[in-house]
């Protein structure tokens, strides 16, 4: 008998062994061992993947970044529906009321909870949101002021810091929530979560921004006092807020009419570990710096030494000019429910 070991790409050892009959075997009967033998590698490899890929800790979901649609679920994984829906019209100081789809997980809570604020549709926000209630935290998504089906006027980002703050508050009185509040979005959803961090609203115990500004002056609106029409104009229209263009030429020369917005103005101000998710290749990368840099060192309470950042191969949407291996890109979802398993 002659054995050979062979490894295939999956790291398992196959030993084959050739043995030399007395008697000449027939060339169907050696096709129907060669059939045999190859089912039950078949059966066992997949015996195997099955084990690597469903046990605890499994990281056999490949890495994706996702910020368009900030709860997407993660390819290849199906995780089941553990959801229950509510639907809900939450009133602001002023009285104007914005629509929010809360997710929660079976059972009896109260959970820490996850916020996300949009101006792109909170439907489209939710589609993954049996990966947070699987996790057990409670999912509230809620259309900006002025979008979607919410009452109000909308004013890109002009609302959003005291809008968050109420929810914020809002979501600590349910009898659902435990009072320890994450806010969690890309882009628009990001400078949303910064916004509501200015105001501190005192059950917001930690966000994660991913591809979001820090600046109005220096980045989103203008670049050395020059207006960034090719940013603003399209994204402007596609929202249906035009009148915002001549209002922001306007104050091209510094006069404090978007100190609001500034982050650089409110860092001191800020109590919250913020995980920063930047891409090189994004619009916004200085601001993920920024406000890293700024955080980490002027933050006031947990703020201060407690901030995070990453920054990769990635930019605000698919990148046309370059091609990256896929090992390159890290999860954003997983990298948000470790930070929030840590703080909240």
């Amino acid at each position: 008998m002659q054995t050979t070991r062979v490894s295939n790409n999956d790291g398992l050892t196959i030993i084959l062994s050739r043995f030399t009959p007395r008697h000449r075997i027939s060339h169907a009967a050696r096709l129907r061992v060669v059939i045999a033998v190859g089912i039950v590698a078949l059966v066992s490899l997949s015996a195997v993947i099955n084990a690597q890929s469903s046990g605890p800790g499994s990281v056999a979901i490949p890495p994706i970044f996702q910020h368009a649609a900030g709860t997407a679920a993660l390819p290849g994984q199906q995780a089941p529906v553990r959801t229950n829906k509510l639907d809900q019209m939450v009133a602001m100081r002023d009285g104007i009321k914005l629509a929010t789809s809360i997710y929660l997980p079976q059972g009896q809570g109260p959970w820490s909870v996850v916020l996300v604020r949009t101006p792109y549709g909170k439907d489209l926000q939710a589609t993954g949101n049996a990966l947070w209630t699987n996790r057990d935290y409670a999912l509230v998504v809620q259309d900006c002021r002025g979008t979607s089906k919410s009452e109000g006027e909308y004013r890109p980002f002009m609302t959003d810091h005291v809008d968050g703050f109420d929810t914020v508050e809002w979501i600590a009185k349910q009898p659902w929530s435990d009072g320890k509040i994450g806010m969690y979005g890309a882009s628009a959803m990001g400078i949303a979560a910064n916004l509501a961090s200015m105001m501190n609203p005192p059950h917001l115990v930690a966000t994660f921004v991913m591809v979001a500004r820090s600046s109005i002056y220096n980045q989103s609106a203008f670049m050395g006092g020059v207006y960034r029409k090719e940013l603003n104009d399209i994204w402007l229209k596609r929202q249906k807020a035009e009148w915002v263009i001549a209002d922001t030429i306007k104050h091209n020369v510094y006069d404090g009419f978007f100190d609001l917005a500034e982050m650089p103005k409110h860092w001191q101000e800020i109590h919250v570990p913020v995980y920063n998710y930047g891409g090189w290749y994004d619009i916004f990368s200085q601001g993920d710096i920024d406000n890293f840099v700024g955080l980490q060192s002027t933050g006031a309470g947990p703020a201060a030494g407690n901030q995070k950042l990453i920054m990769g191969p990635w930019g605000h949407g698919k990148i046309e000019e370059e091609t990256y291996p896929t090992d390159s890109v890290v999860n954003s979802t997983q990298e948000a429910m470790r930070w929030f398993d840590y703080w909240l």
